[in-house]
């Protein structure tokens, strides 16, 4: 039987929504996801169905994500708080002239979207095409620094 598909992060979305779609449509089974937790598959769906009712440590919550692949259990707990997360790069070696090149251009790009935002502010009103840009080179501007951020931090001389 194939999986159903993984509801995505959406504002309205409740913490026992999140627990339940990532211990039941995550990237694994519920069978493997409850082996890798040493737990029953009885129990664990119990935690997916009856959260807050439940017996979910916060604990219990990092192996979870881990095993299911599955983040949004953390971005409803971030979204609750006003916060936002990243999976950090894997960056094996020291800030390259790459990562910087990476790093200003998607800086510049996004310094441009913000002046022609400021224009349609200007003018009271940003349009749907804008609103995604803004998400998307946002993003992949925090993206970048964060990249360069996690080289320089994991990979410095001692």
């Amino acid at each position: 039987m194939p999986r159903e598909i993984l509801k995505k992060f959406h504002p309205d979305m409740t913490l026992q929504e999140a627990i339940y779609e990532t211990i039941h449509h995550g990237k694994k089974p519920l069978k493997s996801i409850a082996a890798d937790l040493e737990m029953k598959e009885n129990n664990l769906t119990q935690i997916g169905l009856e959260y807050p009712n439940s017996n979910l440590w916060a604990k219990r919550i990092p192996p979870i994500i881990h095993s299911s692949g599955v983040y949004l259990i953390l971005d409803v707990l971030e979204h609750s708080v006003g916060r936002i997360g990243f999976t950090l790069p894997t960056v094996s070696e020291k800030p390259t002239a790459d990562i910087c090149k990476l790093t200003m251009r998607s800086l510049a790009e996004f310094g441009e979207l913000v002046k022609e935002i400021e224009k349609a502010i200007n003018n009271n009103k940003i349009e749907q095409p804008e609103k995604k840009r803004i998400l998307k080179e946002g993003h992949e501007a925090i993206k970048s620094i964060l990249t360069l951020m996690h080289a320089c931090s994991t990979n410095t001389d001692k």
